[in-house]
């Protein structure tokens, strides 16, 4: 997921995040994973502020981003 640069600062991300959240709600989906870089601090404190956890490692064990090394899930109710 991403913003484009001029577009940051105006809740984009957030109002994304939401709508992916809300849509894999009405999919049944127990569990989203997502895989981001400890250089994007700003992308990893909306994820934590949405509710996602840090996990040791990607839910199939191995990503095909080189740059891939935070790996976080959140447990849908």
């Amino acid at each position: 997921m991403g913003v484009y640069e001029k577009a940051r600062g105006m809740q984009i991300g957030k109002k994304l995040l939401d709508a992916a959240i809300e849509y894999a709600r009405q999919q049944n989906t127990r569990v989203i994973f997502l895989e981001s870089s400890n250089q994007l601090k700003p992308a990893l404190n909306l994820y934590l502020q949405s509710g996602f956890e840090f996990t040791p490692s990607s839910h199939t064990g191995v990503s095909v981003y080189k740059r891939a090394d935070v790996f976080m899930k959140m447990e849908l109710k």
